[in-house]
């Protein structure tokens, strides 16, 4: 799969057949390349925002901040996911398959919020992306809802 294949507008039904888990290396250099950076920009610009903005924001900002560490653990623990993806991507069990493509088809979601927030350079916008990643956060959170 290509970043191609997940920028914007995707098929699901052609990306099902471009899916295979992929390399602790792979996810380990796009967490050092991509998440890093942006998670320090992120807590940089926030950081920013809350010294001029200090009681009316506040709040606001640290969401922002918690959301992005939050982030930023999620890329790293795709690790353990793509052990379990191996597994049951190949599974006979149609269910497992299933919610097994669904989780991926959230991730591919939230990358490309990412990569999409990475090309960002209004602030407004940035924090538009932000609220977004947060909600469907809330949205999808099985446990919780």
């Amino acid at each position: 799969m290509k970043n191609s294949d997940i920028e914007n507008n995707y098929n699901k039904e052609e990306l099902k057949n471009k899916i295979k888990a992929i390399e602790v290396k792979e996810i380990d250099d796009l967490y050092n390349k991509k998440v890093k950076f942006l998670y320090s920009e992120i807590i940089n610009f926030t950081t920013l925002a809350q010294t001029s903005n200090h009681e009316k924001y506040y709040n606001n900002f640290n969401k922002i901040k918690i959301a992005s560490r939050r982030l930023a653990e999620v890329i790293k623990s795709d690790k353990h996911l793509n052990k379990n993806l191996n597994i049951y991507l190949n599974s006979k069990n149609e269910n497992i398959k299933n919610q097994y493509e669904n989780i991926i088809f959230d991730l591919l979601e939230l990358f490309n919020d990412v990569n999409n927030l990475s090309k960002s350079y209004e602030n407004e916008e940035k924090l538009m992306i932000l609220a977004k990643i947060e909600q469907d956060k809330i949205k999808k959170d099985v446990i919780n809802n």
